[in-house]
């Protein structure tokens, strides 16, 4: 037979710690109306502006994304001038994220292949000062070596693609053999060496250095 469970009353005067917490906090709310209700909207409308926030963020990136696409799509056929505006128009523009990045180093690429070298030199060092990844920044220098070897600026063109060639990454090859063909062509015998002889080390699938042997054993002064 069930027995009925005897309670102290001293069991009802001596709550736990939870229901002390929460007439604690019952108790605060009653004596703080007023500052309870201003601090709940404060932090609903904190809640609402992040929200509207990353909202806008992701709206304004996904818009940045479909413009570089639209822009790279008519380098891809070959509508430059439609592309160059497409990526001028990306270029700078708030939260673009890194598209806004990229837009100016296809821009560049774009002046480049225009011998507009003026204006490609100038978005190259402006990509080149802030450029994300260091392989990008590789690619600008060897960009922006070409653009001053079309605008006779020998020195720096040879500067820009040794600068290149230090960075240990996918554009190295293509660097010392720029520097190489343009030292060749402009008579600068010890900087073609330099390249060269560096090229003929370069262990890169699909790289075969042996083409530039005879190049070297050409150079006055210079063996294999």
């Amino acid at each position: 037979m069930a027995t009925r469970e005897e309670f102290d009353r001293r069991d009802l005067k001596e709550p736990d710690a939870f229901f002390e917490t929460v007439g604690v906090v019952n108790r605060y709310v009653q004596d703080h109306r007023n500052k309870v209700i201003a601090a709940g909207v404060a932090f609903v409308g904190l809640i609402v502006a992040i929200g509207a926030g990353n909202e806008y963020l992701a709206r304004t990136r996904a818009n940045a994304a479909a413009a570089f696409a639209r822009a790279s799509a008519n380098m891809d056929f070959e509508s430059t001038g439609a592309a160059k505006v497409g990526f001028a128009g990306l270029v700078g523009r708030a939260n673009s994220g890194p598209y806004g990045d990229l837009a100016l180093l296809y821009k560049a690429r774009l002046e480049l292949a225009d011998g507009d070298y003026d204006a490609a030199i100038a978005d190259y060092d402006a990509f080149i000062g802030n450029a994300p990844t260091t392989y990008l920044r590789q690619q600008a220098l060897v960009g922006k070596g070409k653009a001053l070897a079309g605008s006779e600026k020998t020195g720096e063109a040879l500067a820009a693609f040794l600068e290149a060639a230090s960075i240990d990454g996918p554009f190295t090859v293509a660097a010392l053999e720029d520097h190489a063909r343009l030292a060749l062509a402009t008579g600068n015998d010890d900087a073609a060496r330099q390249s060269i002889e560096k090229l003929m080390a370069v262990d890169v699938a699909g790289f075969d250095a042996s083409v530039w042997a005879g190049k070297l054993e050409g150079l006055s002064g210079g063996g294999a």
